[in-house]
């Protein structure tokens, strides 16, 4: 053998010992990854949990609703159920707007179930609290079973089982109205 072979040979063996020992030390066992934190669910019954929901109804050109919560749980039969929210309507030339710890919609949205602390104010300066409030679209009224108390102006008052017709504008107590 000629002496060009040899240190060929020689280097050849000494780059494939070099290469070898580089892949022993770049090979080693993977760290495992820390596990993965479960994601809180608040009911889990619900399909779809969003944080910071924006929900716009329009008729034509105009938005006639909108609904903003901090977290909406929808479910299998087309109900939704949304915690700390704020429903704002305009309907002839007023604004309406509702707020509550949780409100409950509808397969549909036209019925729409509002509770605690529920408050609500028109831009005609009406406010009214209760415990909780529904609202039927195909009627058009807005109910609050239980105690009531409001407030417009000078004048204020409570009352129990409060309804608001809003085809006719008119406001009406069941029970034990009380005006100041």
């Amino acid at each position: 053998m000629l002496i060009w072979q040899r240190r060929a040979r020689a280097f050849v063996l000494v780059v494939a010992i070099g290469v070898a020992a580089a892949v022993f030390l770049t090979t080693r066992r993977r760290e495992e990854p820390p596990p993965q934190a479960a994601v809180a669910r608040v009911d889990p019954l619900a399909v779809v949990e969003s944080e910071g929901a924006f929900l716009v109804q329009v008729k034509g050109e105009r938005e006639t609703v909108t609904i903003r919560a901090e977290k909406q749980l929808s479910y299998p039969d087309g109900s939704s159920r949304l915690l700390g929210v704020k429903v704002t309507s305009v309907r002839q030339g007023k604004t309406f707007v509702a707020t509550g710890e949780e409100a409950r919609a509808g397969e549909n949205q036209t019925h729409l179930d509002m509770k605690g602390n529920v408050r609500m104010t028109s831009s005609d300066g009406l406010e009214v609290m209760a415990e909780s409030a529904t609202y039927s679209q195909t009627e058009g009224i807005v109910r609050a079973p239980g105690p009531v108390t409001f407030r417009r102006g000078r004048m204020s008052g409570s009352g129990v089982d409060f309804s608001y017709d809003e085809n006719r504008d008119l406001i009406g107590l069941s029970d034990q109205a009380k005006v100041r």
